[in-house]
């Protein structure tokens, strides 16, 4: 069940991208730019679990921390739930629709979007009070909510399954500036979670004509503040195009690449003109990549995490995985943290901590009741990981 190797204290990795101060647990993928890679001495030696917390349905998105509770959501009993995060105890819960990606807490609010999958008209996206787990306020969008949304300073960022890009006012929910981006004579399949730096909302969106004859797969940056178009793209060089290659997840901005990944391909995009750097394609599925230091580390279903040159998409290194990784990596100094899975007789997944310098795997966690289901990716903070697998929320020490 746990098995730790060696320790060592991990240094702190410097993000490369001008961001604005927020506290890297309240957003998934740690930052604005969505980069994987938490400023935290991480867990480079594990005790055991701290605590865990049975939950009442399951679970498919990472965990929000802020002020000492721990937030996140069911996507079948429909609800958002608090716990205390020293203790697993539960202080609030809010009854609503599906939440199926992950809350974001900033301004003393939590952030998410929910839905009803027998009832696709019904989607919401809500503002809760973090302390008391009462509605602040709510947008009705008329689809369900399925990504992550964005807290940037007085603003939140939220990119619907109604085809538009809502910039709203924190605190009262008020419209500041919407984009609709579906392109005319197609129809949207797929979209990303925004993402910040410097300025500018990266996100990705997918569509299909409605002949079904061709797909087409796009980035947009758009003013932070007014919400105009600054650039569009569409990638180049894609091979076996089919109507499921659709942006996926969403995009990472470091060192003045955005990153989007479509199925079994990562694409590099200038930050600033729009042009197409580079593209990977990997033998199978990939994960949303960590970027840090001028690399990007992508996990794959073939059981490798892959480590490109962010400047031309080269493979300069590979770390062999002790099964198929299908969650996004998350980097903390010299460790990378990931969920891994092996299929057999009965599914199973575990957490993983592996040193980046000699590939070694530093420890292992796997509990009864992830045996046939995924872990999310997990949650790692100075001295803490905290992951859910299935019906189970783990505080890791």
């Amino acid at each position: 069940m746990l098995l730790t190797r060696r320790s060592f204290l991990a240094s702190s990795a410097a993000v490369a991208t001008a961001v604005p101060t927020h506290a890297a647990a309240g957003l998934y993928r740690s930052d604005p730019a969505r980069t994987g890679c938490p400023l935290t001495s991480g867990l480079p030696h594990l005790t055991g679990a701290k605590w865990s917390y049975k939950l009442g349905g399951r679970q498919h998105c990472t965990p929000a921390l802020a002020d000492g509770l721990l937030v996140s959501g069911l996507n079948v009993y429909q609800n958002l739930y608090a716990l205390d995060a020293e203790t697993g105890k539960p202080r609030w819960e809010f009854r609503t629709g599906n939440v199926a990606s992950p809350p974001t807490i900033a301004n003393g609010m939590v952030y998410a979007g929910s839905g009803d999958v027998r009832e696709l008209d019904r989607g919401l996206f809500l503002a809760i009070d973090l302390k008391t787990g009462q509605e602040r306020w709510r947008l009705t969008t008329g689809r369900i909510e399925s990504k992550s949304p964005l807290a940037v300073d007085d603003l939140v960022y939220l990119a619907s399954d109604n085809l538009n890009l809502y910039a709203l006012d924190a605190q009262s929910g008020r419209e500041a500036w919407k984009f609709h981006f579906a392109l005319p004579h197609y129809m949207v399949i797929g979209h990303t979670a925004p993402a910040y730096a410097d300025g500018t909302i990266y996100f990705g969106g997918s569509g299909m004509k409605l002949d079904g004859t061709t797909t087409y797969a796009a980035l947009f940056a758009l003013d932070a503040r007014t919400g105009a178009l600054k650039w569009q793209f569409a990638p180049r060089g894609r091979a076996n195009v089919r109507s499921d290659d659709r942006l996926q997840d969403m995009v990472a901005v470091a060192g003045g690449v955005v990153y989007g990944k479509s199925d079994n391909f990562l694409f590099a995009v200038d930050a600033s003109t729009g042009r197409q750097r580079w593209i990977f394609r990997a033998p199978r599925a990939i994960t949303v990549p960590a970027v840090t230091a001028g690399r990007a580390y992508v996990g794959c279903f073939d059981g490798t995490v892959y480590v490109l040159d962010s400047a031309s998409g080269a493979i300069v290194d590979r770390i062999p995985l002790a099964g198929y990784c299908d969650t996004a990596p998350v980097i903390a100094g010299d460790i990378v943290y990931l969920a891994l899975g092996a299929n057999g007789t009965q599914h199973e997944s575990w957490l993983t901590a592996i040193d980046l310098r000699s590939k070694e795997p530093l420890w292992r966690f796997q509990p009864e009741s992830s045996k046939g289901w995924s872990f999310v990716s997990p949650l790692v903070t100075d001295g803490r990981i905290y992951a859910g697998a299935y019906t189970g929320m783990y505080c890791l020490a």
